[in-house]
């Protein structure tokens, strides 16, 4: 009798592996079915016509009937869209004017599927939005020489400026500085009204007229302020610039 229930105690013992092995494995491909559920292809920010800002996301999934929540960097809900296999992107309108900033920081998007009136959540992702980021990206100085005194004369510059960041930026006016010793003395102290708009990776060139007489042969220092309207430097452009 002892070794008949040894027996079957290894048999009771040997069924429980192998349930406890199946479980495993099922549990394991229910979540790798779960993964491929829904996947981000891209996502990026984008501005139209009427000046909103909105998230664009590209997706592949394979569910019937599902939504996607976005909160904001505060997670505060914003919006929701009904997706299913059909669907291949969504968007979500984070601000109604280019001169309102939306918040900036990390978004959230919640993917849910809907199966018997039941939501369930299948991936969470996270989506940072950085804020307007202006930077000189090509500068090109234009000169003229007076032969009669032998001087250089820097008549203007053409800059092209490109938006690096996820928002709309402006700039006001734009300063230029050349030769530090002379920072406050006309005419190599200028600025400009520019009032300019720029939307998320939007390149714009301009030329900037200087007209700074009487410099000598070789190298000056020149600086570009671009500021918004309370003064504040939103880009910052210094480099050497060499006569002919």
């Amino acid at each position: 009798m002892k070794i008949k229930v040894k027996k079957k105690g290894n048999y009771l013992f040997a069924i429980v592996v192998v349930i406890n092995i199946l479980q495993i494995m099922h549990s394991g491909c229910l979540e790798e079915v779960q993964q491929n559920k829904f996947t981000v292809e891209s996502w990026s920010t984008m501005c139209n016509d009427n000046s909103d800002t909105f998230i664009f996301i590209e997706f592949n999934t394979n569910i019937r009937e599902g939504t996607i929540d976005l909160f904001n960097p505060s997670d505060v809900f914003i919006d929701s869209q009904e997706i299913n296999y059909e669907m291949q992107n969504v968007s979500f309108i984070i601000s109604k004017s280019k001169s309102y900033k939306p918040s900036i920081g990390v978004y959230t998007l919640i993917v849910k599927e809907i199966e018997l009136n039941t939501e369930n959540i299948i991936m969470t992702k996270k989506l940072g939005i950085q804020d307007s980021q202006i930077n000189v990206i090509k500068f090109i100085p234009n000169w003229k020489y007076n032969e009669i005194f032998g001087n250089w004369e820097l008549k203007f510059i053409n800059i092209t400026m490109k938006n690096n960041g996820d928002v709309y930026g402006f700039i006001y006016e734009g300063r230029i500085i050349v030769d530090n010793s002379s920072i406050f003395i006309a005419p190599d102290y200028h600025w400009h009204n520019i009032n300019l708009w720029f939307r998320p990776e939007q390149e714009i060139s301009l030329e900037l007229t200087v007209d700074v007489p009487w410099l000598e042969k070789g190298a000056h220092f020149i600086k570009i302020f671009m500021q918004d309207t309370d003064l504040n430097t939103v880009s910052l452009y210094e480099s050497i610039i060499y006569t002919p």
